[in-house]
């Protein structure tokens, strides 16, 4: 909960903080890899993002979703298994994108606003954008790789994670 200049209280929407954190709880677990610094970066970044949204903190929940999206990295160098790479930048891009939208409902409509059907159809156009986002990259992984290390996959989950950046910043 956070305070305004002008003193008033703001409290992110409920709906959407729920949506990131089971968003940032799917990447937390599908991330770790057990390699090394996915052990801390995972659980650290699901708390962050709890954190953040607790304190409706932009900076706070993009910071857990930065160490989410680390871990993911990790894990793929380390050689994690293709799908659930894929699975955790989704959910990764999701928590980050509903963390948002849960602090700027807060900031703009308070916390006694009926936001539900607003927050639902964004929740859909969300899990879309990430769906179309990386689920070609990981179509293209798994009929063009010929044998390619997972370290290709990588690469072109980080390119999806720059296009789903830029849609996202697109949208608003």
């Amino acid at each position: 909960m956070a305070m305004t200049d002008a003193g008033i209280r703001t409290t992110p929407s409920r709906i959407s903080s729920s949506l990131a954190v089971g968003a940032a709880g799917v990447a937390g677990v599908t991330g770790l890899g057990g390699a090394g610094w996915t052990i801390l970066l995972a659980p650290l970044g699901v708390a962050l993002v709890v954190g953040g949204l607790w304190r409706s903190d932009r900076r706070i929940v993009v910071g857990g979703c930065a160490a989410l999206w680390c871990a993911t990295l990790v894990t793929g160098v380390a050689g994690g298994e293709p799908a659930r790479l894929v699975l955790a930048v989704a959910a990764t891009f999701v928590a980050w994108d509903f963390g948002e939208r849960a602090i700027t409902l807060g900031d703009q409509l308070g916390p006694r606003a009926r936001t539900r059907r607003l927050e639902l159809a964004h929740a859909a156009v969300t899990i879309t954008v990430a769906t179309v986002g990386v689920g070609p990259v990981y179509l293209v992984f798994l009929f063009a790789s010929g044998g390619q290390s997972v370290l290709t996959l990588v690469s072109l989950l980080i390119g999806a994670t720059a296009l789903l950046a830029a849609l996202r910043e697109l949208e608003q």
